[in-house]
């Protein structure tokens, strides 16, 4: 059985995001679309990417904030097996 971490963050404005974990998820908890490497993620959407055990993604996900918006915010979960 695999032991693993998970960590949360939360960003509100653009920002250079970095991986070094197994698997990653973005949620827009904002009112606006966030851009993560010209990919858009909608209000209410989650975007993420899942590798096999013993695999480890080493990724710089670029964020940017699309005006306009009342509320930003992108939580940003890593999952790290251990």
């Amino acid at each position: 059985m695999a032991v693993y971490t998970i960590t949360v963050q939360q960003y509100s404005q653009n920002d250079d995001l970095i991986t070094k974990c197994t698997d990653w998820t973005l949620f827009n908890n904002g009112d606006g679309v966030v851009i993560a490497n010209n990919f858009p993620i909608q209000a209410g959407q989650t975007f993420g990417v899942t590798a096999n055990e013993g695999e480890t993604t080493e990724d710089i996900i670029n964020i940017n904030f699309v005006q306009p918006f009342t509320i930003a915010n992108l939580v940003f979960v890593k999952r790290i097996i251990l």
